[in-house]
């Protein structure tokens, strides 16, 4: 994070760390699903503009630090926040 020029680098990486590992716990325990995903969203989607993007668009094979997966990630949370919506809407 240092090299693209955030402030204190190492903690902003932890703190992005840290939604990651608690927002996953929340997922898997089901509380506050929608915007959860929307958030690790939102990290992901940052990853593809700073780092991924340049690198184009596959991980594995020749490519390295490609997008595909981050784009997943993000579909599947969008997805899984939506229906999580849904599901809450017809109650």
């Amino acid at each position: 994070m240092i090299a693209q020029g955030f402030p204190a680098g190492f903690y902003f990486a932890a703190l992005v760390t840290a939604i990651e590992i608690a927002g996953s716990i929340l997922l898997l325990l089901g509380r506050v699903v929608a915007p959860v995903c929307a958030i690790l969203a939102f990290i992901y989607a940052m990853g593809i503009a700073l780092v991924h993007a340049q690198e184009g668009w596959f991980v594995v094979g020749l490519g390295r630090n490609g997008s595909e997966y981050s784009v997943l990630l993000i579909v599947c949370l969008l997805l899984t926040g939506l229906q999580h919506v849904r599901s809450k809407e017809e109650d």
